[in-house]
This record gives structure tokens, C-alpha cells and sequence, in this order.
């Protein structure tokens, strides 16, 4: 089973890409919306959408953390997160 998880095969080069868009989205408003109404990032909400990327992309591969693959589209999406996250918060600005 444990070789089995740790090919690459194209489900997992296509969910990854998949779950690591869905995940940058879902992630990133998330991550905007912290930052919008609370002014401030707190760094360990970071943990969170960590594992939150971690999930989806985990869901639509069906493969773990030994895999290459999800490993690499875990830590993009959660960069896309970040990224879409600030840009929110650039555009729309604290909230009260």
C-alpha cells in the first residue's frame, strides 16, 4: 500500500493541479478574511490552512503526505493562498 501511495501516476499530477486551485481559493478567502476583519495575521491560523491545502489536495488525489507530488502542490497552494489572501486584503482594506 505504501508504494502505492508514493506513485506518481497522471490522477496524481491532475488532482494535484485541481486541489491545489480549489485549496488556493478556499484558502486565500479565508486567509483574506482573517486579515480584512481582524487587521492582523496571525501566525497560527498559518498551521491551519497548511493542513486545510493539505486536505483538499490529499481528497482529490487520494494519496498522502509521501507522495512528491502532493507534497509540492501542498506547498504552492498554500503560497496562492497567501498571495490571494494579501490581494484581497489590498483591495478591500480593514474592515471595522
Amino acid at each position: 500500500m505504501e508504494v502505492e501511495d508514493k506513485k506518481i501516476k497522471p490522477r496524481t499530477v491532475i488532482g494535484s493541479i485541481i486541489g491545489c486551485i480549489v485549496a488556493g481559493l478556499i484558502g486565500g478567502t479565508l486567509w483574506g478574511l482573517q486579515m480584512i476583519y481582524s487587521g492582523r495575521i496571525f501566525y497560527i491560523l498559518l498551521i491551519g490552512l497548511v493542513l486545510l491545502c493539505y486536505g483538499i489536495i490529499k481528497i482529490s488525489t487520494k494519496q498522502t503526505k509521501k507522495n512528491t507530488v502532493v507534497l509540492i502542490a501542498t506547498v504552492i497552494s498554500v503560497v496562492l493562498s497567501l498571495l490571494i489572501g494579501q490581494l484581497l486584503y489590498d483591495i478591500i482594506g480593514y474592515q471595522k
